[in-house]
């Protein structure tokens, strides 16, 4: 279903979406503490929404549409839910540093080729 709208409404949105650009990159400049995601997020998902809403046309669509646009984004947020719940309650959050984690030709090199004796229990 088309609707005809006036030129003016896109140009309106279109100001709004660079204003929000622009709250975004000043944003990043600021020193919020733990809220600088949450802000980011918030504008963002405020930018997306115009986008779906107007140039995608969904504020004039049909109601299955709709349904089916808020269960999709609907199931991404059980599965972003998922993943943060598991990032949030993880009790090991230590990484090790390159150093330790490189393997020496040794290490990479198979027990009975290569001329290393191989194991006994083998």
């Amino acid at each position: 279903m088309h609707v005809a709208t006036d030129l003016s409404l896109y140009r309106n949105i279109f100001l709004c979406l660079v204003a929000l650009t622009g709250v975004t990159v000043s944003i990043a400049f600021v020193d919020l503490g733990p809220w600088n995601v949450l802000v980011a997020l918030a504008v963002a998902s405020t930018k997306a929404l115009l986008v779906l809403l107007y140039f995608m046309g969904l504020r004039w669509a049909d109601r299955l549409i709709r349904f089916g646009v808020v269960s999709a984004v609907f199931a991404v947020l059980i599965l972003l839910g998922g993943v943060l719940n598991d990032d949030f309650h993880r009790q090991i959050k230590r990484f090790q540093p390159v150093q330790e984690i490189r393997a020496s030709l040794e290490d990479l090199r198979v027990r009975g080729l290569d001329g290393l004796p191989a194991r006994e229990g083998d």
